[in-house]
């Protein structure tokens, strides 16, 4: 689905949810140290995509195709 994550995050706020951000240790070592997360490298790197092409996200959906 095409669900953009700060309208996750809206929707949680909205309805007072917390989650746990993840089980894994991977992630729970990333958490303290954000220049070694690869989610953040690759927001950071849509954002800097989306200057140049608006529909970036909507293109990344279309590509999963079946």
């Amino acid at each position: 689905y095409f669900v953009r994550e700060e309208d996750v995050i809206a929707w949680a706020e909205y309805n007072n949810l917390d989650f746990i951000r993840c089980a894994c240790r991977f992630t729970e070592k990333s958490r303290y140290n954000e220049s070694n997360s690869k989610r953040l490298e690759i927001k950071e790197f849509l954002k800097e995509v989306r200057k140049i092409n608006k529909n970036v996200d909507y293109n990344i959906y279309k590509s999963k195709r079946r």
